[in-house]
């Protein structure tokens, strides 16, 4: 776990990671908080942290995140076994869909060099 203070300016900004139970923290500097997004703060931020991460229920972080709840599905209940059935015939609809040759998606670059 850290604890992260955000140090912030008008032309930089200065993010202090602090392990729980370490002795020194790390310095991130940032150029500037306009030309820099958020996400190049946080994915840097997130990839260091991912050991402690991996114990963060799924559930939660999309309620946090969202608002919504994450409902678990028996594939044995009857009215899931149907839900799935259905989301199941949707999505072999939109495969086939993007999968045919005429389909727009066909024309478009997607891995970018």
């Amino acid at each position: 776990m850290h604890i992260a203070l955000l140090l912030a300016g008008l032309t930089s900004s200065v993010v202090l990671v602090v392990p729980i139970g370490a002795r020194e923290p790390k310095a991130v500097v940032s150029p500037s908080r306009a030309a820099e997004s958020a996400a190049a703060t946080f994915i840097p931020w997130l990839l260091q942290s991912k050991d402690e991460l991996r114990e963060l229920p799924f559930r939660e972080v999309i309620f946090h995140a969202t608002g919504k709840k994450v409902l678990a599905i028996n594939p044995a209940d009857e009215t899931d076994a149907h839900v799935l059935r259905q989301i199941g015939t949707a999505l072999d609809e939109v495969l086939k869909r993007m999968n045919a040759p005429d389909a727009a998606v066909q024309s478009v670059a997607r891995i970018m060099r």
